[in-house]
């Protein structure tokens, strides 16, 4: 655990945190270019068939592989770099990186089912009451999730039986979705149900994270992290509130209800009902590997800053004088790429989606969807049961 809480630099106390082989073995593990990113990036897009992942030399950038030094303040700190020959390979992962989110990862469909999963989990844990029951909870999901334990809710194992989309879901991941089934409340089991019949959630908007101000992004920011699931369900039913009651307020044509198999009382009806689930809105945190920086490294320049008094620093010049080439691929690449397929998505019913944009149109929706969000308000504390 210490060597994974290992970091380049605290700007706060102005020094480093853990050793330099501390940080270099942690880039291993979380970093750039760490082993883990190599091998999904190429797995998943062999098993999603797609290309993207075919395009990373990996062969030439392990060998291309250095440790260069980066003078901050006083100290000399040690990263991971990569010679000038490698540099194409590495700016190979960014692209595979860049393609894989915005065709596979962040794709509007697998955010749409993300959304309806980050649902149903946050309801299960705001029905948590004590520590003691969390304990317990916790205890049964690993007995479920790792040893094979059966769900035993005959619910459940009617609905997975009625649900077009069992057969494409591996058996352990339908365990793990049937166990949150059996302990989320009922709005959470209509999300799941969604994901049991292949019924995704319909894009109604879409704001890219660079479109939204500075307010909107930290607010946002905030409450996606892990520990404010009360917060995200409270925003989206805020915005499905200003929604609805803006589609109250506007007539909408009997030719339009026939084409989606509605008629005026059923309209009314659903228009009424402040309890159904027909909203989600999913922004993606940012990452912790867009914050990495990966230096070229090339027998150019200066000699590199001298050591500060690290006791662990390097205090011989690389061969050749090396010195950082002043390109951040990885450190400004990866937040460009954040920045441009990072997407605030507001999500609603399938059954009503194309009332929603046709009544009001996607101007009237980003306006409401922007004041909510700029007239939330959320807790103080943050929520950690597990």
């Amino acid at each position: 655990m210490e060597l994974l809480r290992a970091q380049s630099y605290d700007k706060q106390d102005r020094k480093q945190v853990g050793t330099n082989v501390d940080r270099l073995c942690k880039s291993l593990l979380d970093g750039p270019i760490d082993a883990d990113k190599v091998d999904y990036l190429q797995r998943d897009a062999r098993h999603c068939g797609v290309s993207y992942g075919a395009g990373i030399d990996d062969h030439r950038l392990y060998r291309c592989l250095t440790v260069a030094s980066q003078g901050v303040g006083d100290q000399l700190l040690l990263v991971m770099g990569v010679t000038d020959k490698g540099r194409i390979s590495a700016e190979s992962i960014l692209f595979a990186r860049y393609a894989m989110f915005t065709q596979v990862y962040w794709h509007h469909t697998v955010r749409a089912l993300k959304a309806l999963m980050h649902y149903a989990a946050a309801h299960f844990l705001a029905s948590i009451k004590t520590p003691a029951e969390a304990t317990s909870l916790r205890k049964d999901f690993v007995r479920c999730a790792l040893l094979g334990k059966p769900v035993d809710d005959p619910a459940w194992v009617g609905a997975a039986a009625q649900g077009k989309a069992v057969t494409d879901i591996q058996a352990g991941d339908l365990r793990v979705l049937g166990w949150l089934w059996k302990n989320t409340t009922g709005n959470g089991k209509v999300a799941i149900q969604h994901i049991l019949d292949r019924e995704p959630m319909k894009r109604v908007l879409t704001l890219p994270r660079g479109s939204l101000t500075d307010g909107q992004q930290q607010l946002l920011d905030r409450i996606y992290s892990p520990e404010h699931f009360m917060d995200r369900l409270s925003l989206q039913l805020e915005v499905q509130t200003a929604l609805r009651m803006r589609l109250a307020d506007k007539h909408c044509p009997d030719q339009l209800l026939e084409t989606q198999h509605l008629d005026a009382k059923e309209w009314r009806r659903r228009l009424e009902d402040t309890a159904m689930l027909r909203c989600t809105v999913d922004y993606p945190a940012q990452r912790a590997g867009a914050a990495f920086g990966l230096k070229i490294v090339g027998p150019w320049g200066e000699e590199p800053p001298a050591p500060g008094g690290q006791e662990d620093a390097p205090t011989e010049i690389p061969e050749e004088k090396m010195r950082l080439l002043p390109i951040s691929i990885f450190g400004e690449g990866m937040k460009a790429l954040e920045r441009s397929i990072a997407c605030l998505r507001v999500f609603w019913d399938p059954s009503e989606s194309v009332i929603l944009r046709r009544v009001l149109g996607d101007e009237e929706i980003e306006d409401v969807v922007r004041r909510t969000i700029d007239d939330f308000k959320p807790e103080e504390r943050a929520w950690n049961l597990l």
